[in-house]
């Protein structure tokens, strides 16, 4: 399991702005049906309420049993850079470079969640196009990554996963440590 936390920026207009949320995750979330928060969505499928710990259990444990493509990820020399490699794909899909941040922290000054700090996981900080697969074509790219220098390397992780352009299902992934590659 890969988790990434794709803040929106939807209820920022409450007093209290998310210092992690963007208008693309919101935009993300909008291509599932009507947004609502806290909404957890695995390898690209049905949407359901992030909290229900029961259902979120088996949608992991069906999600583990499908077959995946195989997604080989390595860190370049510097600049720092991915090779990325993908073996053929049965559906045109996009390749996308996710950069997460474990151990972040937002205090809460409105809201239903006023006065709390909240603690965050997988924090999506960046996240790009790194490419598109053809279907039946083997896939092969070596992007670039910029860190912002307020992130701390040792608690951030490369994602790579290929999400199908119609269905928005995720087809494989694979992760890889940052402090797992050289420093600029």
């Amino acid at each position: 399991m890969i988790p990434l936390s794709e803040h929106v920026d939807y209820w920022n207009d409450l007093g209290w702005k998310d210092p992690f949320s963007a208008a693309l995750f919101s935009v993300r979330q909008q291509q599932y049906g009507e947004p609502y928060t806290p909404q957890m969505v695995v390898d690209g499928g049905k949407p359901f309420v992030g909290s229900d710990s029961r259902t979120a259990l088996r949608v992991i444990a069906e999600a583990a049993k499908a077959p995946k493509a195989n997604v080989n990820l390595r860190c370049a020399a510097n600049p720092l850079a991915l090779e990325i490699r993908i073996d053929s794909v049965q559906a045109g899909a996009d390749v996308l470079l996710a950069i997460s941040e474990d151990g972040l922290q937002s205090n809460v000054t409105r809201g239903e969640n006023r006065g709390r700090l909240m603690t965050h996981t997988a924090v999506t900080r960046s996240l790009t196009v790194a490419g598109r697969t053809r279907k039946g074509q083997p896939f092969a790219a070596n992007p670039k990554i910029v860190l912002d220098q307020s992130w701390k390397r040792d608690k951030l992780s490369a994602v790579v996963f290929l999400q199908d352009r119609a269905t928005h299902r995720v087809l494989g992934a694979s992760h890889i440590a940052m402090t797992a590659c050289p420093a600029n």
